[in-house]
């Protein structure tokens, strides 16, 4: 369902561990409150909830002046039963919202997020190293239009 503040703000108590660590490492400030407003006024976002309620995951993407989009993810235990609600996201994405470039960081030591980045087409293109308020390296993955990296 299209993403609001409310279904950002309800996950926050939920975060995985991981997903409130690389969050707070990337922007360089605890505040997930402000992470969840900035989440979203992103150009298109998306909320996979599930009993009514239960925000399993929210992805987005953000526009930048360039026409690049950046992808987030940020998710509860147990999200992966719902990848594929997160795969067709993203492929609408790609075939309807003319970004010429979607780009994705992921924390270098994060193998499922690396495998998800490139699930979702995209190719690693290299290290940004000690890129986080934290001094952590992250991956560059992104997908350009017409397939090449």
């Amino acid at each position: 369902m299209p993403l609001t503040v409310l279904h950002l703000l309800s996950l926050i108590p939920f975060l995985r561990a991981r997903d409130r660590h690389e969050i707070t490492g990337l922007r360089g400030s605890d505040d997930l409150t402000g992470w969840a407003f900035e989440c979203a006024m992103s150009d298109v976002g998306y909320a996979c909830v599930t009993d009514g309620w239960k925000v399993q995951f929210v992805t987005g993407v953000a526009r930048a002046p360039t026409n690049v989009g950046t992808l987030w993810f940020a998710a509860r235990d147990g999200w992966e039963r719902y990848v594929k609600h997160a795969l067709v996201f993203f492929r609408e994405v790609r075939r309807h919202l003319g970004y010429q470039r979607l780009e994705m960081l992921v924390y270098e030591d994060n193998q499922i997020a690396r495998r998800f980045a490139e699930k979702l087409g995209l190719t690693c293109e290299g290290t940004l190293r000690s890129y986080t308020a934290r001094g952590e390296n992250v991956m560059v993955y992104s997908l350009i239009e017409g397939g090449a990296a």
